[in-house]
C-alpha cells in the first residue's frame, strides 16, 4: 500500500506526540522541527486529527497538541482515516 503524503507526515507527528512520554503539549513549531513538516501544512493536519478526537489541542503559553488517548489504543488505520477520510469505502468498476 502506498501512503500519500498527508498520511506519511501524519504518522510522523502522531509518532512524535506518542514519544511524549510526560503528555505534556508540544507546540506546533516543536512539532514541526522534529518532523520536518512546515508549521502551515503540520497545522491542517493537526487540525484533521483533532476532529477525529485523537489529538488534543490546547491555547497559550504553554499549549500545544497531545494524544487525546493512549499511543497504545491509537491504530494507524484510525490515523489515516482521520487524514484521507474513510478508506475502506470503494466504488465497485464493474458492478459487484
Amino acid at each position: 500500500m502506498k501512503l500519500s503524503t498527508k498520511s506519511r507526515y501524519g504518522l510522523k507527528v502522531m509518532y512524535y506526540l506518542g514519544q511524549n512520554i510526560k503528555n505534556e503539549p508540544m507546540s506546533l513549531h516543536t512539532l514541526s522541527a522534529l518532523s520536518g513538516v512546515t508549521a502551515p501544512y503540520l497545522e491542517k493536519l493537526l487540525g484533521l486529527l483533532k476532529k477525529s478526537q485523537l489529538v488534543l489541542s490546547t491555547r497559550g503559553v504553554s499549549g500545544g497538541y497531545t494524544l487525546l488517548k493512549p499511543a497504545k489504543d491509537i491504530s494507524l488505520g484510525e490515523i489515516i482515516n482521520a487524514l484521507e477520510g474513510n478508506i475502506l469505502e470503494v466504488d465497485c468498476v464493474n458492478k459487484c
